[in-house]
């Protein structure tokens, strides 16, 4: 194909015959520099249809890159004296963004002719830059810190008294959880800038903690030594659910505390304080037993069955026993003959008497009291009225 007709297929806009022909032309040329730009010219053409398909380029860097080659192959094929009096048409772009250069595809290079990068000499003081693994690392510190020190407290709850070797066992967990805190806390701050100051730092902290027991500057002596016999005090308090409710008798139903071979009673006062005197050394510190002397008796309970021993004062408190929820009983007449649908009233709670004459009335703790003014009506009877009591089977006996 001649440079006339490769610039014709141009004029009428056949571009892949204008660059095969442009292709031949320079392979028969001879010339070595005419065949390099001519496969040039061919490999940008390829890389543009290229971008088009994929949708990399708009429709106007398309334009102006088909523009750049025409103009290209137009310039390479440009009248050789073989046609007189040809003058190509001026091509003249449309203006639109600037278009990136189409660069030729990128060789690489041979494993050998790469250059590896020069790793940075570490600093003398400072060490070797710092890396996410020395983060993760304070991090993980820390949370185990954070669980030693809780359970240096949960121990502290549990054992009131710790012997010698509880106690060291105690200070260690106590003086690593603490250590550990200290190294996150220093890696995070990062104030001082020398290699290894988190481990330094957090060590320190350890042997403070371990060796100075900080916590003997503000502990208490709360009687784990003790040898002497001494008194215990329990203050009760009794809320009732109503006006109407029986007042707590502790003089009738006292507090009661196990001492590890039997119950001792306490002495109380009308203000329902409790002394247990003379109380054997051995359980001081120590939970044991707390019970009513006649819980069956009493509408009155206790909220805990266990106590701390301690000499310090501690609250106790009582709580309605449910005794005093239920009123039931038996409806008949002289003749002891059961009085089925007989109505029992109390307030404005009712029950009907089944065959048997039997009722049962559940009382809301709201209106529970000691004694209960209850009203018995059945057909062809005086309405009976009465005191019905709780802890006791009613009988309750119609006349006519």
């Amino acid at each position: 194909m001649t440079p006339k007709e490769i610039r014709k297929a141009i004029e009428l806009d056949r571009m892949d015959e204008a660059i095969e022909g442009l292709r031949i032309w320079g392979d028969n040329s001879g010339d070595r520099l005419l065949q390099s730009q001519t496969i040039q010219l061919a490999g940008r053409w390829n890389s543009l249809k290229g971008q088009e398909i994929s949708g990399i380029l708009s429709n106007a860097e398309a334009g102006i890159a088909r523009a750049r080659i025409r103009a290209a192959i137009l310039s390479l094929t440009k009248d050789d004296g073989t046609d007189p009096g040809y003058m190509p048409k001026p091509i003249v772009p449309q203006p639109s963004p600037q278009l990136a250069p189409v660069l030729p595809p990128v060789v690489p290079l041979a494993p050998s002719e790469v250059t590896p990068p020069t790793p940075p000499k570490p600093d003398p003081v400072l060490g070797p830059r710092p890396s996410h693994s020395g983060d993760k690392n304070n991090q993980v510190a820390g949370i185990v810190g954070v669980v030693f020190i809780a359970l240096a407290a949960l121990l502290a709850v549990l054992i009131n008294c710790p012997t010698s070797f509880q106690y060291w066992i105690f200070m260690t967990i106590l003086a690593l959880g603490a250590g550990m805190v200290a190294y996150l806390i220093s890696g995070a701050i990062k104030v001082i800038k020398i290699k290894g100051a988190e481990g330094v730092g957090g060590f320190a902290v350890f042997i403070l903690v371990l060796f100075l027991q900080p916590l003997q500057l503000i502990s208490t002596d709360d009687g784990c030594n003790a040898t002497e016999p001494f008194t215990m005090t329990l203050a009760l308090q009794a809320d009732k659910p109503n006006p109407a409710y029986p007042d707590y008798e502790a003089s009738v139903n006292n507090i009661q505390l196990w001492t590890g071979n039997e119950y001792r009673t306490g002495d109380v006062n009308s203000n329902l304080v409790v002394d247990f005197k003379n109380m054997p050394p051995p359980i001081l510190n120590k939970h044991t037993q707390l019970r009513l002397l006649k819980p069956e008796t009493s509408p009155w309970k206790l909220a805990m069955d266990s106590v701390l021993v301690k000499p310090s004062g501690q609250q106790i408190r009582l709580v309605p026993s449910g005794m005093l929820g239920k009123l039931e009983g038996r409806v008949r007449d002289k003749e002891s003959k059961p009085l089925a649908g007989a109505i029992i009233r109390y307030n404005s709670l009712s029950d009907t008497a089944d065959v048997s004459g039997r009722f049962q009335l559940e009382i809301p703790l709201k209106l529970q009291r000691e004694s209960y003014p209850v009203e018995v009506t059945a057909t062809g009877f005086k309405v009976q009225r009465l005191d019905a009591y709780s802890h006791s089977e009613v009988e309750v006996v119609m006349e006519k």
